[in-house]
């Protein structure tokens, strides 16, 4: 059994946890002198203290330019390469805008997949038929670029490194705490350009596919990231989200969790399939293993309070309490057996098994646990708690969750 971090317990936690606190010896009268330890909110805004905080703010005249496109007909307005960040084309977004109405607009953030290293904000492109159901209700649709991680290190990398470029032309990418933050900023670079683009603060939803759906997905759960006396506007603002959708994606940041928490079904009772295997062939078996997104050996993490710290971050399955927004989880992907996986060739059982259906159910379940059936929804081969349909489309899951994220949009307003 893999340890694991608990956000919720704090167990094995020590540096972040520990900042702050003293201790003295009991005088009698009940109290120690010991200070309370931190709200997890505290230790996340003392994590990402440095995250931009030299950068020039010169890339806040990179406004984006207008152009219209046709949809159905009709004309939309799209803001092309505003960047959000100061880290160039990997900080910008595409921003789709319907037609200016009465009232201010909610948006809907799309975070596109690709392992955290290919693709970019164009991938929304194959996705007009969901982009234009958004314009047409109403809500304005964003798509953005991020930092990419490096592929092939080979040492731990102890602090995070703010300024890396993550860029797939080089091998100065970034790590999973930056990549995740990145999708923040975005949020609130929306907050920010709100009044000039006509867009609703206070009705926000971000969805993702894979990759994308992480950020998404960790963005809704972690606590507000807004800094009110930062000196970049941007990070003033908060980084809160009304609803989120997790599509086609995984059942936490940490890959090296996986094997635990995805549980395969064998093709029958008697079947000695084994799983841990399948995870064998893709790399994921091991707790002791590199790990690129978290540009560490996995064992070095749990040896190092900072390491500790950084696994409780990103592990956004611990994340999810009370307080997260309204959650849909959909997948494409077959509910393939134990066996089906075992039979596949290596390319065709990653595509499978870091996409099974199976990854959303504990996200899934947690959701209910915490939140109730109101606002917790699954779209997917193994379970379809939000259409009633007896057979579904796999290949919609998309629309499931644009028409679960839009009504909860529509009902905020």
């Amino acid at each position: 059994m893999l340890r694991r971090m608990s956000a919720a317990s704090g167990v094995g936690v020590i540096s972040l946890l520990g900042a702050g606190c003293s201790v003295s010896s009991d005088d009698g009268s009940g109290d120690t002198g010991q200070l309370a330890p931190p709200s997890f909110q505290a230790s996340l805004l003392d994590w990402y203290a440095e995250y931009d905080a030299e950068e020039p703010l010169s890339y806040l005249d990179e406004e984006g330019s207008l152009e219209t496109v046709t949809y159905n007909g009709t004309d939309y307005e799209v803001l092309r390469d505003a960047h959000y960040g100061p880290h160039g084309e990997r900080t910008s977004m595409d921003v789709f805008l319907p037609p200016t109405g009465p009232t201010a607009a909610p948006v809907v953030m799309f975070i596109h997949g690709g392992g955290f290293r290919a693709k970019d904000k164009t991938d929304i492109g194959g996705r007009e038929s969901v982009v234009v159901g958004y314009l047409e209700q109403g809500i304005a649709v964003a798509s953005i670029n991020y930092r990419f991680r490096s592929d092939g290190g080979s040492e731990t990398v102890v602090e995070p490194a703010w300024d890396c470029k993550g860029t797939a032309a080089d091998n100065d990418g970034c790590r999973l705490d930056v990549i995740y933050r990145d999708g923040a900023r975005a949020v609130q670079y929306l907050r920010y350009r709100s009044e000039d683009l006509n867009l609703d603060p206070t009705r926000m939803a971000a969805w993702g596919r894979s990759a994308g759906s992480q950020i998404a997905t960790w963005v809704a759960l972690v606590p507000d990231l807004a800094v009110a006396d930062h000196p970049d506007p941007v990070l003033r603002e908060s980084t809160r989200l009304q609803v989120v959708g997790h599509t086609n994606s995984q059942v936490t940041g940490p890959s090296h969790l996986w094997p635990d928490l995805v549980e395969i079904q064998p093709a029958d009772a008697s079947s000695t399939c084994d799983n841990v295997a399948l995870w064998m062939r893709l790399g994921e078996e091991e707790p002791t293993g590199y790990n690129d997104a978290l540009q560490s050996y996995v064992d070095d993490l749990y040896d190092s309070p900072g390491g500790q710290d950084l696994l409780r971050i990103v592990d956004f399955l611990e994340l999810l309490d009370a307080d997260a927004p309204p959650f849909i989880t959909t997948s494409p992907v077959r509910d393939h057996t134990c066996e089906q996986l075992t039979a596949m060739s290596d390319d065709e059982l990653r595509g499978n098994l870091v996409h099974h259906p199976r990854h959303g159910e504990p996200l899934y379940q947690r959701c209910l646990d915490e939140n109730g059936p109101s606002e917790c929804a699954i779209v997917t081969d193994v379970q379809d708690s939000f259409t009633g349909e007896e057979t579904l489309v796999l290949s919609e899951d998309e629309a499931h969750a644009a028409e679960f994220i839009a009504g909860w949009l529509l009902t905020e307003g």
